[in-house]
């Protein structure tokens, strides 16, 4: 009889088994077929997911905006080996907390400080000091500062 391999289809993995056609009968053992994880592209590192280990039967996976940043999340499937959806979009995060203040501060250049970055705070006019920096934090608080 005439022989043919079975294999996995796209997106599973196992051992390919023999058919045998003979008679007009085919026969044979079906293969163990298990899904195929999906790769995680190096892009999602900018990003919070859960979509280590992720394979086609599993249920959709989430990717988040990382703490610092704002975004709506946004969930991937995993299809056939291949990961789909679109990344969310994320913007820095103004900082919001610990906001450096004292009556003789100009917090001026802190006003719309976003993560990452740092703002000086100097005296207000008719005061006197020294020039301090606050930065904004991923937590959206900046950092302690005195003058």
């Amino acid at each position: 009889g005439t022989t043919c391999a079975v294999t996995c289809a796209a997106g599973f993995t196992g051992t390919s088994e023999d058919f045998v056609c003979s008679n007009e009968e085919l026969s044979g053992s079906l293969p163990i077929c298990e899904p195929t994880a999906c790769t995680v592209p190096d892009e999602f590192d900018d990003y919070i997911h859960t979509c280590d280990g992720i394979k086609s039967a599993d249920p959709d996976c989430m990717v988040s905006c990382k703490p610092g940043s704002e975004g709506t999340p946004a969930a991937f499937s995993c299809t056939l080996g291949t990961l789909t959806g679109t990344l969310p979009s994320c913007t820095l995060s103004k900082c919001k907390k610990n906001y450096p203040w004292d009556v003789t501060w100009d917090i001026s250049a802190c006003v719309g400080t976003v993560t990452g970055e740092s703002c000086d705070i100097t005296c207000r006019r008719g005061y006197s000091g020294s020039t301090a920096t606050a930065s904004c934090t991923e937590t959206g608080a900046f950092t302690d500062v005195s003058l």
